[in-house]
C-alpha cells in the first residue's frame, strides 16, 4: 500500500517542522512540537521495526524459558520451590505460537504472555533465593535470565534511541 505507514509519518513530521513550527512563538509552544516530532520518529521506528524486534524477544524469551524449565523440573527441592512458575512456564510455552504473518498486536500479546512467565519465575527464584543460590541450576537460570534481560534493552533501545535524535528541548 502506499503510502506506507513510514511515509505518512515522514510526512506529518516534515508538514509539523516546515509549516507549524516556524509559526510558534513561545518556548513552550517549540518545545510541545520538538516533543511531537520525537515521538512521531518513535512511532515510525515502531511501526517499522516493532514485529521483527517482538519475533526476536519471543524466540529469545522462550530459549530462556524452555531452559529453565529443562533445568528446574523435577522433584529436587528447589525444583518444587519454584514448581508453580516452571509448570506456567511451561503451559506458556506449549500454547501454540503465533499466524505465518502475524500482527504486531499477536506478537505484543505472545511477548507479554511469556514476559510474565518470566516475571512469575524470577519472583519464585528470588523467594528462594537463600535455600538456593549455590544450586548451579539455579545460578544458570538467574545468569541465563541477566543475558536475556540485557538482550532485550538492547532491542528496546532500537526503538528509542534513534526516535529522538532531532530537536531538543
Amino acid at each position: 500500500m502506499k503510502p506506507n505507514t513510514s511515509e505518512i509519518l515522514e510526512s506529518v513530521i516534515w508538514s509539523l517542522q516546515t509549516y507549524v513550527e516556524p509559526e510558534l512563538q513561545s518556548p513552550f509552544a517549540r518545545s510541545v512540537m520538538l516533543t511531537v516530532a520525537n515521538l512521531l520518529r518513535h512511532v515510525k521506528l515502531r511501526a517499522e521495526s516493532e514485529p521483527q524486534l517482538l519475533a526476536e524477544d519471543i524466540g529469545d524469551l522462550a530459549a530462556v524459558l524452555g531452559r529453565a524449565t529443562g533445568r528446574l523440573g523435577g522433584e529436587a527441592p528447589l525444583s518444587l520451590a519454584v514448581g508453580q512458575a516452571v509448570e506456567r512456564a511451561g503451559g506458556t510455552l506449549a500454547e501454540p505460537g503465533v499466524e505465518p504473518v502475524p500482527s504486531v498486536a499477536t506478537l505484543a500479546a505472545r511477548s507479554e504472555a511469556l514476559r510474565e512467565c518470566l516475571d512469575e519465575l524470577l519472583q519464585a527464584l528470588s523467594a528462594v533465593r537463600e535455600h538456593f543460590e549455590d544450586d548451579p541450576r539455579y545460578a544458570d537460570t538467574r545468569q541465563d535470565i541477566r543475558r536475556y534481560l540485557a538482550r532485550q534493552l538492547e532491542r528496546e533501545g532500537k526503538l528509542v534511541t534513534p526516535a529522538f535524535i532531532g530537536g531538543r528541548r
